[in-house]
């Protein structure tokens, strides 16, 4: 509605529900963006970045280094949501959005 497009998928979960990093790497951003929320980008290797958003609770900031699957915070729940809480999710590579699809299990 905002003329913006995602780059992302968006995975339904239960509010609250812990969300994890998906490879290690090192957290290059952990603040609020306009329209995503509370949002987390972590750096991996090979030029490769992840981005969570509609987060809570976030508990890593700039600068930490996260293992695989290391609890990075809590999932929100989206101001303009229909009541359904979900993470937004992002595969980057050299800083362009890729599908996450191919990189998931």
């Amino acid at each position: 509605p905002n003329g913006m497009k995602s780059n992302g998928i968006r995975i339904l979960a239960a509010e609250n529900a812990p969300v994890h990093a998906s490879a290690a790497g090192s957290v290059i951003y952990s603040a609020n963006i306009k329209y995503y929320g509370d949002t987390i980008i972590i750096k991996h290797d090979e030029n490769f970045s992840t981005v969570y958003t509609y987060l809570k609770d976030r508990t890593v900031k700039v600068g930490d280094h996260v293992k695989r699957g290391e609890k990075i915070a809590l999932l929100g729940k989206p101001d303009s949501s229909d009541g359904k809480s979900y993470l937004h999710f992002e595969v980057r590579y050299q800083s362009k959005p890729r599908n996450p699809l191919f990189f998931l299990p």
